[in-house]
């Protein structure tokens, strides 16, 4: 068996497996802006969005509001998010 010190001498890389998660004990808060991008029938894209919200419910909420508001027709919309991620290290593989 090959030692790590001889595996870095050589130039021999491990590699390890990543998770990327959510990280939930951030400070940071999750952010969202919900666009539509609908478009009427001469092709101008609607530009309505939720404003910053910090949470799914009140993206989902903002579009009822929105698509009664518009008409049910406002069916296209873009996610803007911002959510703290962390890496989480798995296990190395020689």
């Amino acid at each position: 068996m090959i030692s790590d010190a001889t595996n870095r001498a050589l130039g021999v890389a491990l590699h390890q497996s990543w998770t990327i998660a959510a990280d939930t004990g951030a400070s940071t808060p999750f952010r969202y802006v919900l666009a539509c991008v609908s478009e009427d029938e001469d092709g101008k894209v609607c530009g309505a969005d939720s404003g910053e919200v910090g949470d799914m419910p009140a993206v989902v909420e903002w579009v009822q509001v929105h698509a009664s508001a518009v008409g049910e027709d406002h069916r296209s919309y873009q996610l803007l998010a911002e959510i703290p991620m962390e890496a989480i290290p798995g296990v190395v593989s020689p």
